[in-house]
């Protein structure tokens, strides 16, 4: 099993990968990476600095980087780059006046100056000696459950059981649950609940008069 260095990097030293498949071709440069970056994230761009604003780098995760092939004094960073770009941009936000909008430029700058009373001097990094060794975790992260082995992201249902845990209970949830304690259910539909696999999107979708055919149960 390998071992891996993880150690804090300073934003100054971690550049961008100019081979990020986000971007649609090779970027010749950084300028051109963050610029490609915005391309494709556009306002989620600005999301993500607004909430690394407001609560910092999330802690639970890590990027992976690899020494860079140009500059020995820094790292290319293969998993991580919308956040470093992010970064970037509170630090300097005319970096993306060739490509933000002046309305979205305008509250880039706002979120800069609230950014600078707290900085974010560098990032939490895993160091991979090359793509290949990297690319053994950047698929688990970004290509879906991969039977088990990758992230299994939450369905409705979970995601409600948490919300409901914050003290943020939906109306589906709300209806499952009575319906669960008050109605006949389907053997098939119970499992579902039970399993925490039904789909409670289609409740939140529906009118009340049709929640029982959806769950597929009866009030006795």
């Amino acid at each position: 099993m390998a071992e891996f260095s993880r150690d804090p990097i300073s934003i100054a030293r971690l550049l961008l990968d100019l081979e990020n498949p986000r971007f649609p071709e090779i970027q010749p440069n950084q300028p051109s990476a963050i610029q490609a970056m915005i391309q494709d994230q556009k306002e989620k761009l600005i999301n993500l600095a607004e909430h690394i604003t407001r609560h910092g780098v999330n802690p639970a995760i890590i990027s992976i980087v690899m020494e860079s092939d140009t500059d020995s004094n820094a790292y290319t960073v293969l998993d991580g780059n919308r956040r470093l770009a992010a970064i970037k941009l509170l630090m300097n936000p005319s970096l993306g006046k060739e490509v933000f909008s002046q309305q979205q430029i305008r509250r880039l700058q706002s979120l800069a100056t609230q950014y600078i009373e707290n900085p974010i001097n560098g990032l939490r990094c895993v160091i991979v000696k090359d793509r290949d060794e990297a690319d053994i975790w950047i698929p688990l992260i970004h290509r879906g459950q991969r039977e088990g082995a990758g992230q299994v992201s939450w369905d409705g249902q979970v995601a409600a059981r948490y919300d409901a845990r914050r003290g943020k209970r939906s109306f589906a949830l709300q209806v499952l649950d009575f319906v669960q304690e008050n109605a006949s259910l389907s053997e098939e539909a119970m499992s579902r609940i039970e399993a925490g696999k039904f789909p409670i999107t289609n409740l939140e979708r529906s009118p009340p008069d049709r929640h029982m055919r959806k769950i597929g149960g009866s009030f006795s």
